[in-house]
C-alpha cells in the first residue's frame, strides 16, 4: 500500500513547487491535487498547468494517484479537460461530485440521474484510460458501501469507481469494516484517511465532528489490515482535516475559523506528521 497526501489540506500554500517539496520531503509516495477554483487548480487551468504539474512529481520521486475535483458529471467538456490532464500527470483516478439525497426528490430519481450521467462520461473515461470516482459520503445516495455499489455495480470497475472514506460513514451509512470492503470489491480504487467523533453539545444533544486519526471512530489498523488481507495495493490518502484553516466554503464540520475538532488549529508541519501514525498502520502486522 502507498501512502498520499491531500493539498486540500494546506490551503496557506499558494507556490506549487513548495507544496510538493514540503510533502516529498515528509515522506509520502504520491500528491493528491485538490482541483478547485479556491485552490489549488482551478479545473479551467489544470491542462495547461499538467505539464508542470507532471515536472513536479518526478523531481520530487512522487506519484499522482487521483485528482480531487468537485466536477459535476454533467460537466463533460470540463471532464475531458481533466482526463486528458490526468493521461499527462499518469493519473489513474479522478474524483468527480457525489449525487446528493436532500430530501427534495426521492432515492429512485436521484440513482436514475446518477446512473444517466454516469453512462454519459463513461466513453470519455474509457478513452481516457482514466476511472472515475464516486466517494462514500453523507448526504448523497452513496452514503454507505450499499448506496455506493448499487450505482457503480452497473459499470466496468476498469472506468467507475468508489473512494472509500471511512471517517464519513461514521457520520452517516456505517457498516461492518469487512462487509465495506467486500462490497465494493473491484469499485475499492482509493482510500482517504481522516477520522470523525462524536460529542455532546451543552444542550446534550448529539454533533460530530473531525478527529485525531488515532483516536476518532474509525479503527485505522483494522481497516487498514482488511485492506492488506484483500489484496489493496492502491493509495491510502491522508485528508485529514483536522485543525486544517477554513479558506474557502462548503466544506461540512467548519467550526469557526478551523475544521474538524472544536476550533483547535494544527500547524502544516502537524499535517504532514501524521505520515508517521500512516506509516504504522501501513506496516504488515505479525
Amino acid at each position: 500500500m502507498y501512502l498520499g497526501f491531500s493539498t486540500t489540506l494546506l490551503p496557506e500554500l499558494t507556490d506549487l513547487p513548495d507544496i510538493a517539496a514540503r510533502i516529498a520531503a515528509a515522506g509520502y509516495d504520491g500528491i493528491e491535487w485538490r482541483v478547485h477554483p479556491d485552490y489549488h487548480i482551478r479545473p479551467s487551468e489544470i491542462l495547461v498547468q499538467a505539464p508542470q504539474l507532471r515536472e513536479l512529481a518526478d523531481a520530487h520521486g512522487l506519484r499522482v494517484p487521483c485528482l480531487a475535483s468537485y466536477l459535476q458529471w454533467t460537466e463533460l467538456g470540463a471532464i475531458e479537460q481533466l482526463l486528458e490532464a490526468a493521461r499527462i500527470l499518469g493519473c489513474p483516478k479522478v474524483r468527480l461530485a457525489g449525487f446528493v439525497y436532500d430530501r427534495t426528490e426521492s432515492y429512485e430519481r436521484v440513482h436514475e440521474r446518477a446512473l444517466e450521467q454516469i453512462a454519459r462520461a463513461l466513453p470519455l473515461l474509457q478513452s481516457a484510460g482514466v476511472a472515475g470516482l464516486i466517494e462514500t459520503h453523507f448526504g448523497t445516495i452513496h452514503a454507505s458501501a450499499q448506496g455506493a455499489r448499487q450505482i457503480v455495480r452497473h459499470f466496468d470497475p476498469a472506468a467507475v469507481g468508489v473512494i472509500l472514506d471511512a471517517s464519513n460513514l461514521c457520520v452517516e451509512g456505517r457498516e461492518d469494516w469487512a462487509l465495506n470492503l467486500d462490497l465494493l470489491g473491484p469499485w475499492l480504487q482509493h482510500v482517504h484517511v481522516r477520522n470523525t467523533e462524536w460529542w455532546r453539545d451543552d444542550q446534550n444533544r448529539w454533533r460530530w465532528q473531525w478527529a485525531d486519526l488515532a483516536t476518532g471512530l474509525v479503527p485505522w489498523q483494522e481497516v487498514f489490515d482488511l485492506l492488506g488481507k484483500r489484496g489493496y495495493s492502491g493509495f491510502a490518502t491522508s485528508e485529514n482535516i483536522w485543525g486544517v484553516p477554513k479558506r474557502t466554503s462548503g466544506y461540512i464540520g467548519e467550526i469557526g475559523p478551523y475544521m474538524g475538532g472544536r476550533g483547535e488549529p494544527r500547524s502544516i508541519a502537524q499535517r504532514l506528521g501524521d505520515i508517521d501514525y500512516l506509516k504504522k498502520l501501513a506496516r504488515p502486522q505479525g
